[in-house]
């Protein structure tokens, strides 16, 4: 009887020659994540998941289509990775809830597109995730209140838009939340009286604006109430001033 040993020799050797023949390959070998995603079928629509990247390999975004209509969530991505935006899409591909991000990761923005244009409410945030600001959108065009917020949550500043022009009042406030700037825009211009105040209350100057320049008389006050003085203007151009406090003509004088 032969030793058994011998019948394993062979076997062996041939598992050997196989190895260093498939090695090579092994070690060439691609991951086949391409090969999973951005299909087209033969009508040459866009189907499943489908990933974009840039000329060095970096995702710009990912998500996926139905017969060439995204659906569901798409991704963008900041060069290293992280999320830039995030969109929620229904509907026919034409309407996309989104939250974009600060590169730190917070919170940047949020609202919604409609074929590309903001539509509804959006708001706005600092690279800590504090609430900043607030607009309503009309088919992209800016429409009705937008406001600004100190980080303590009180109102900054408060305008008002119709059809992406500034109408109506505006209004500027300190941050313990008393009035700082009261104004009126007419078709995007300041018009007629305006009046500055210090936050104890009391008016700081008063004047008026013709489409968008200061004109005539501006009256200044001291925190006292008295005036201080008086800036006379023909069309934002100043003409003249009249002194009312004495060390402030002197002052004035002097330069």
């Amino acid at each position: 009887m032969k030793n058994p040993d011998s019948f394993c020799l062979p076997a062996v050797l041939v598992l050997l020659l196989i190895t260093m023949l498939i090695a090579p390959c092994l070690l060439n070998a691609q991951p086949t994540t391409n090969v999973a995603h951005n299909k087209t079928d033969t009508r040459n629509l866009k189907q499943g998941f489908w990933r974009k990247t840039d000329k060095e390999g970096k995702v710009l975004y990912e998500g996926q289509f139905k017969d060439n209509v995204p659906y569901g969530e798409f991704r963008y991505f900041y060069p290293d990775g992280k999320n830039r935006t995030i969109s929620l899409l229904s509907g026919d591909g034409d309407t996309a809830r989104t939250i974009s991000y600060h590169p730190n990761g917070f919170k940047m923005a949020e609202g919604t597109y409609i074929r590309t244009l903001k539509e509804g409410a959006w708001n706005y945030y600092d690279e800590n995730g504090v609430f900043l600001s607030s607009e309503f959108f009309t088919v992209g065009k800016k429409e009705g209140l937008a406001a600004k917020y100190y980080e303590n949550g009180n109102m900054l500043e408060e305008k008002y838009y119709k059809n992406d022009v500034q109408v109506g009042p505006w209004k500027q406030y300190y941050t313990e939340g008393t009035l700082k700037t009261n104004a009126v825009y007419i078709e995007g211009k300041i018009e007629g009286m305006a009046a500055f105040y210090n936050p104890d209350g009391k008016v700081m100057a008063l004047g008026e604006y013709v489409h968008n320049f200061k004109h005539g008389t501006w009256t200044f006050f001291k925190e006292d109430g008295k005036k201080e003085r008086e800036d006379i203007y023909n069309n934002g151009v100043l003409t003249k001033s009249i002194f009312y406090d004495q060390k402030l003509k002197e002052e004035q004088e002097k330069k």
